[in-house]
Formats: structure tokens, C-alpha cells, sequence
């Protein structure tokens, strides 16, 4: 959601095809304005979940929402390299930090481990 000027709310995305978010998380904004964000099941029964993975996407700036991945068990903290060339995301639920290329301003491709937890340390999260 987004707060406007006058202090209303506008929904910018609710639903993947057709189907409830499971519950968007975290987000980090491009400076070009579009959305990345994660999209994990906190919040919601495994029976309550209508989009079949947990995922990353991205709104354009025309509103568009486009999954970037569908990969991840809990995908939950989010991250833009200072120059934007790279996207890190956390999966909490195996304490591990993934980072991948973005190229032409709204894909990501290569991914790869970034860094990984020990349980002593704790999880990642937002």
C-alpha cells in the first residue's frame, strides 16, 4: 500500500493471476520507482495460501507486477547493491542470503549464495 497526499491508501498489489499475495513483506524501491518485493506466507494458514510459492516481484512504474522468482521457502529482507546492479534477499527459513545480477533494470538472473548463517548467529530477516 502507499499513502498519498491526502493521507488515503492505495492497494498496488494484492493479487498474482488472479490469487490472494500470500503476505508482502519487506520492499525496496528502485530509482527509477518501481517495487521489489517478498512475498512469504507470515501471517496466513498453509490452507489460506492461494499463490503456490513464495516469491519475489516487481511493480513497474505503470503498476505492473511481474514475479522475479519463486524459489525461496521464506523469502523476507531485501537489498539493492549502492549502484543497483544487484538484489539480495534473505530466506529465513534456511538462514541464507542470495544475491542476483539485475539486468536490464527489472530481471534478476545468476543467483547465488551471498552468505549463509549458523543458528548461533540467529536468522536473517528484514
Amino acid at each position: 500500500m502507499r499513502q498519498e497526499f491526502d493521507s488515503s491508501w492505495t492497494v498496488l498489489a494484492a493479487t498474482f493471476r488472479g490469487k490472494k499475495l500470500n503476505s508482502p513483506n519487506d520492499l525496496v524501491v528502485k530509482s527509477d520507482g518501481s517495487i521489489f518485493f517478498t512475498d512469504p506466507p507470515y501471517g496466513i494458514q498453509p490452507s489460506q495460501q492461494e499463490v503456490p510459492f513464495n516469491g519475489i516481484y516487481r511493480i513497474n512504474t505503470a503498476g505492473d507486477l511481474q514475479v522475479l522468482d519463486s524459489t525461496l521457502s521464506r523469502p523476507n529482507g531485501i537489498a539493492f547493491s549502492p549502484d543497483e546492479s544487484k538484489l539480495y534477499v534473505n530466506d529465513t527459513e534456511v538462514r541464507t542470503i542470495y544475491v542476483w545480477d539485475v539486468v536490464a533494470d527489472s530481471l534478476i538472473v545468476n543467483k547465488r549464495q551471498f552468505a549463509l548463517m549458523n543458528r548461533a548467529a540467529g536468522v536473517p530477516t528484514g
